[in-house]
């Protein structure tokens, strides 16, 4: 055998790395998608309780004997 037959060691390549790698991009995808909509949920209950009192009574009334004429 001589010196250069003995240098070519093959490199292993281990898939585990890029594995991991991917969950952890897909967790912090999924993490901000879900603040996101958390976000969303949070402004939406915001806009109805805008529109209730204290008690949680609507602030404008709808006239209902109108609506049964």
């Amino acid at each position: 055998m001589s010196g250069s037959e003995g240098n070519t060691i093959s490199q292993t390549y281990y898939r585990w790395p890029f594995f991991v790698g991917l969950f952890g991009v897909l967790w912090v995808l999924f993490t901000v998608l879900w603040m996101i909509w958390g976000a969303n949920q949070t402004r939406k209950e915001k806009e109805q309780r805008r529109q209730l009192d204290v008690f949680g009574n609507q602030l404008e009334q709808v006239d209902q004997l109108k609506d049964n004429e």
